[in-house]
């Protein structure tokens, strides 16, 4: 009797998110919106993002050092604290991967 293997495909994406043409002017809050499938708002931009993800979300959260103030585990303040603070056009905010 012959066995059958299957095999996945595993793939990852990594993108920098900032203003610059290179990374097409993306924000940051909206990329956390779509990868932890809540909505969240931008005061930068000032306006909602809503997530539109496809993909099944396993798991969320903020990986802080020990010295990064706690208030950053939300993460809908800590990119809108990056995005306030980030004041140059090319700025490039921040980079994630997704896999």
């Amino acid at each position: 009797m012959a066995s059958v293997m299957v095999v996945k495909t595993v793939s990852s994406r990594a993108s920098i998110i900032g203003r610059g043409a290179k990374c097409r002017g993306k924000s940051a809050v909206e990329q956390s919106a779509y990868i932890s499938h809540t909505t969240l708002y931008s005061e930068y931009y000032g306006e909602k993002f809503y997530p539109k993800a496809a993909e099944d979300l396993v798991s969320t959260g903020v990986m802080l050092s020990d010295h990064a103030p706690r208030e950053y585990m939300d993460h809908a303040v800590l990119w809108n604290s990056v995005e306030k603070v980030e004041k140059h056009a090319k700025a490039q905010l921040c980079q994630f991967r997704r896999g």
